[in-house]
């Protein structure tokens, strides 16, 4: 597919304007076209006549139309050799809103020789005038959907058509207003496209560009139920030929976002707010044989927006000031939630008396008031399975502990979402797990912990994963044991639960690159044990020099797993950087 060009959109914004009602729904139009239309109208409030193709407005109302020059029967909403024009007056204006495009649904007869271009201009005048829009599109599929955003209150009364090359004939299928879109998209038997995108394959690279992607839209307020974003979906070729390499992303300014492929395909969801000020163009790069199914940008509903990579974690700005958290679900795990708090106070609020009661030595199973575990340290980033959420409110409306106002409001959320349910009025585990990380915590940390919480997600979410780490931790002689035992109980990590040493086991050997897990186990974090306990020198040396080659080798046997299932490399587990 080659560049669309087009004339840009030149807005109309009338200066004043009356009602004018014709049939369903009422229009406002000015007063100069008003008069104009009026006089033109195709039989007024009339019954229409046999409409050749379905013309709508926003609101899915057919709207009435004439056609010239007048067609013979059958042939209306067709453009021939024989009868290369067309043009189709409303009976009623037409006027944009905001965030709005024109859609012209056009087919071909055939798919051979060359393919016919098609010459179409919008006009807001019923007669003469200059043309809102005028641009060209060659059809070079079956079906195609031409999506022509529209300045909001430009008034539309009358569409012109035709085309040359070619002995094929070009058949409307319907016009219709539409939720604004800007792009391509391949599916449903059609392609869908709009002026100002591009899509060329240069070398070894697919090169695509999207002019303006957010002219119109007005930035989301709180409360709002929808907002703009860029969508960009892709699959794999077919189970021989996966999709790999990476895509990414460049704004004018500011450095390019980068995407790893997923070697089945993947739809990605990307808020217009992740590309700062509106900017003046996006461009595309990928790799030339990418199986690429839509780059577009329209309005989505905004729960569209909490299905992410967790890169979109790391790098998007927070949705609203003041806000506790925002909410996520993973795209691997969607039954996963990511919470993403404030700061580390606010996260302890939620989430520090569940670790305690979860995780922590001496604490475990017990509900622990606010005055006994606030000098203590809870976790800088969190990870509970729905069982454990269970049993720990369970256990507060069993024994009417006063939980605070946080732990409350997570506990219907919990159950909103499916991972804790209500059955004859008591609590039962539901699908999914819940991780967070912090904005106080450094960029570097919120990338390891969020890598470390993720795993642990997966072991909760897959058997299989779960079996193959409990195997890896239960074969570990007990002599490497060792160190991880004495470091865990350090943490306060409950040390006797196997299942909760495999997790932990699992998750510290995948939160950095195997590359670097030689150096952080032994030398990183004897650094921390030695402050404490120096007298432990001696031992972690001799450790150190016999085990030390082991941390490494075991990280990359837990990677090659985890990559074949899921993509996912020790240290990242996003997609997105």
């Amino acid at each position: 597919m080659r560049a669309v060009s087009s004339v840009p959109l030149r807005p109309f914004l009338p200066r004043r304007a009356s009602w004018g009602l014709c049939g369903r729904g009422a229009y406002l139009v000015p007063r100069f076209a008003l008069a104009a239309l009026t006089a033109l109208l195709v039989g007024g409030c009339a019954a229409p006549p046999p409409a050749a193709f379905p013309w709508t407005d926003a609101h899915g109302v057919r709207i009435v139309y004439r056609e010239t020059p007048r067609p013979r029967e059958g042939e209306g909403g067709t453009l021939s050799p024989s009868r290369p024009t067309a043009s189709f007056v409303a009976s009623r204006a037409l006027v944009a809103g905001a965030t709005e495009s024109f859609e012209l649904e056009l087919s071909r007869s055939g798919l051979s020789g060359e393919a016919p271009r098609v010459f179409f201009r919008l006009f807001s005048s019923p007669k003469e005038g200059k043309p809102l829009f005028e641009g060209s599109l060659a059809l070079r599929d079956q079906t195609t959907r031409w999506a022509i955003p529209l300045p909001s209150g430009a008034v539309l009364a009358r569409a012109e058509i035709s085309f040359e090359r070619g002995d094929e004939t070009v058949r409307i299928a319907a016009m219709r207003q539409t939720p604004r879109f800007s792009g391509f998209a391949r599916g449903e038997g059609a392609v869908r496209l709009s002026p100002g995108f591009s899509l060329a394959r240069r070398g070894g690279s697919l090169v695509a560009a999207l002019e303006t992607p957010f002219e119109g839209y007005a930035p989301p307020s709180s409360g709002a139920l929808r907002a703009p974003a860029l969508v960009l979906e892709y699959g794999a070729r077919s189970e021989a030929a996966p999709a790999s390499g990476v895509v990414r992303i460049a704004a004018p300014s500011g450095e390019p976002l980068v995407v790893r492929l997923k070697q089945k395909g993947a739809r990605l969801v990307l808020p217009a707010r992740l590309f700062g000020d509106s900017p003046l163009r996006l461009a595309i790069e990928a790799p030339a044989d990418l199986d690429l199914l839509a780059l577009y940008v329209s309005e989505l509903p905004v729960r569209d927006f909490e299905t992410v990579d967790l890169g979109l974690v790391l790098l998007l700005p927070p949705r609203a000031e003041g806000g506790d958290y925002d909410l996520y679900r993973w795209d691997i795990l969607p039954s996963v939630l990511v919470f993403d708090f404030r700061d580390y106070a606010t996260q302890d609020r939620y989430l520090k008396r569940l670790a305690f009661f979860v995780e922590k030595k001496g604490f475990k199973g017990r509900l622990a008031p606010d005055e006994e575990i606030a000098p203590l340290h809870g976790w800088n980033a969190h990870d509970y399975r729905p069982e454990d959420l269970c049993a720990f409110f369970s256990a507060a409306e069993e024994q009417s502990f006063p939980l605070n106002a946080q732990e409350l409001s997570l506990e219907a959320l919990l159950v909103d979402r499916g991972l804790l349910r209500r059955e004859g009025g008591r609590l039962k585990a539901g699908k999914g797990a819940i991780i967070s990380i912090t904005r106080e915590s450094a960029p570097y940390l919120r990338r390891m912990f969020l890598t470390h919480e993720s795993t642990h997600a997966i072991f909760f979410a897959d058997e299989e994963w779960r079996r193959f780490v409990k195997a890896e931790w239960e074969a570990m002689p007990s002599e490497e044991k060792w160190f991880w035992k004495l470091y865990f109980g350090w943490m306060n990590y409950d040390t006797s639960n196997d299942y909760l040493m495999a997790n932990e086991y699992q998750a510290y050997l995948l939160q950095q690159p195997v590359a670097r897990a030689e150096e952080y186990f032994t030398k990183v974090l004897p650094a921390r044990l030695l402050e404490n306990h120096p007298e432990l020198k001696s031992r972690l040396s001799s450790y150190f020099e016999k085990f030390g080659g082991q941390f490494a080798l075991r990280a990359s046997r837990l990677e090659a797993q985890l990559a074949a299932r899921y993509g996912i490399l020790a240290g990242r587990a996003h997609f997105i950087q």
